[in-house]
C-alpha cells in the first residue's frame, strides 16, 4: 500500500507540472481563434507524448482536459465559437490547476 500511495503522489505531481507547463507555454503565446490554440495544444501534447509521456497517461489526460476547456469556452463565446479568444483569460486553466493540487 505504501508503494500505491507513492505512485498516486507522483501522478499528482506529474499532473500538476503538466498543467503548469501548458499554462506557461500557452499563456504568453498569441492566437486569434480557438482553433489556433487547439492546434498549439495538440502539437504540445504530441511533443510531450514523444518525450516520454506515453509511459505516464496523466500527461495526455491533462492535455485533453485543457483542450476540452478551450472547446467549451469557444462554444460559450457569444459569436458562436469562432471569434477571438482572450489569451489573458486563463481562469479555467487556473481552476484545473487548483483542482490537481
Amino acid at each position: 500500500t505504501h508503494q500505491k500511495y507513492q505512485y498516486g503522489k507522483e501522478r499528482r505531481l506529474v499532473t500538476s507540472h503538466t498543467v503548469e507547463l501548458l499554462r506557461s507555454i500557452i499563456g504568453p503565446t498569441r492566437w486569434k481563434t480557438a482553433a489556433q490554440l487547439l492546434t498549439l495544444l495538440r502539437g504540445l501534447g504530441n511533443e510531450l507524448h514523444d518525450a516520454g509521456g506515453s509511459r505516464e497517461p496523466a500527461i495526455g489526460n491533462m492535455v485533453r482536459r485543457v483542450m476540452f476547456i478551450v472547446r467549451d469556452e469557444a462554444d460559450n463565446f457569444p459569436s458562436g465559437g469562432g471569434g477571438d479568444v482572450d489569451n489573458k483569460n486563463m481562469e479555467k486553466i487556473d481552476e484545473l490547476s487548483a483542482q490537481v493540487d
